[in-house]
């Protein structure tokens, strides 16, 4: 009976993959053409970072209007994030960091997040979009700066029983202008498993630089994930890009991830995940691990901490953040 249910479950996963995929790779290919910031995925949620950021299918608190807005309608009543991620990626010596704040109350939620990005402009003809003139033939990587104060609504609809869409409408400020984006996103979960699609930067809004000497634009980013629930309390998730964006690593990345969390006391939770970034042009690669936990200092509030170490090109991180969830 047992071998039957694991079956079935990962007929459900195969099944909900493949068609988020298809939805995904849809969404992509309508896209224009790929932007240019390292702004990954990755950059906003502690708890997310300890699952080595399988994470889209998880999404379930106020986290959530940016990880997956639909995943909203399968949380908690009312969820108040406040959360601080700082990251290195390894040799490249590229900094960011987030500031998060979100509060979530299905179907509606609110937040306000800022991000610091860096781009890295490949030299040469396979020169991305921020090539400029007096840069080209130099062979030497460039790094631009962008910090982005991101203003969101989100709101949240159920279509069919078990299936949910989110949107999040965004203000976002950069240096000298402020710009209209959103991100989307699907959540489904049947029996023991759940599948989310995420989009975001949907217009792909393109700002000036800290430098000052050009745009630079968000990158349109579009992720599938899964979760599987298998024991009381505990979760297996995996989480997968669709398509490739500049980053650390080089002009085409494409970053997988897997990770779980679970209970091993009541008032203590754990988590680790492992996350891979792949470079189509260059064939590099690099691995990180995130482990975290959580506190609960009373019913309703928790205390999350989390800590990703890895190679010389992989991302390094820590986090903490504070969470007020009402069942």
């Amino acid at each position: 009976m047992r071998e039957g249910y694991r079956g079935a479950a990962y007929g459900k996963l195969s099944a909900m993959t493949t068609m988020l995929r298809r939805v995904a790779l849809v969404v992509v290919l309508a896209a224009s053409p790929s932007p240019s910031l390292a702004q990954g995925f990755g950059e906003v949620g502690t708890r997310a970072a300890g699952m080595g950021g399988a994470f889209v299918a998880v999404a379930d608190d106020a986290s959530a209007v940016y990880w997956n807005p639909a995943g909203l309608a399968f949380g908690s009543y009312v969820t108040l994030v406040g959360d601080r991620l700082a990251m290195r990626a390894g040799a490249s010596g590229q900094a960011r960091s987030s500031l998060f704040l979100g509060l979530g109350l299905p179907p509606l939620g609110v937040s306000y997040y800022r991000l610091r990005g860096v781009a890295v402009t490949a030299p040469g003809p396979t020169a991305g979009p921020l090539q400029d003139r007096n840069d080209a033939g130099t062979g030497d990587l460039r790094l631009d700066s962008l910090v982005t104060h991101n203003a969101g609504v989100t709101l949240v609809q159920s279509v069919v029983a078990g299936v949910a869409i989110g949107s999040t409408l965004r203000y976002v400020r950069g240096m000298a202008a402020g710009k209209f984006d959103a991100d989307v996103g699907v959540m489904a979960t049947r029996g023991h498993v759940k599948a989310g699609l995420t989009v975001r930067n949907l217009t792909a809004p393109a700002f000036e630089t800290m430098e000052g000497d050009r745009l630079l634009k968000l990158q349109r980013q579009a992720r599938v994930g899964i979760a599987v629930a298998v024991g009381p309390g505990w979760i297996v998730a995996a989480d997968l890009d669709v398509g490739r964006t500049a980053g650390p690593l080089g002009p085409k990345v494409r970053e997988s991830a897997l990770g779980a969390e679970g209970h091993i006391t009541k008032s203590v939770v754990v988590r680790g995940g492992v996350r891979r970034q792949s470079e189509q042009v260059s064939g590099s690669s690099a691995h990180s691990v995130g482990v975290g936990a959580t506190y609960a200092v009373t019913s309703g509030f928790l205390v999350d901490t989390q800590i990703t170490a890895g190679g010389d090109r992989a991302a390094r991180s820590w986090g903490i953040s504070g969470r007020f969830v009402l069942y």
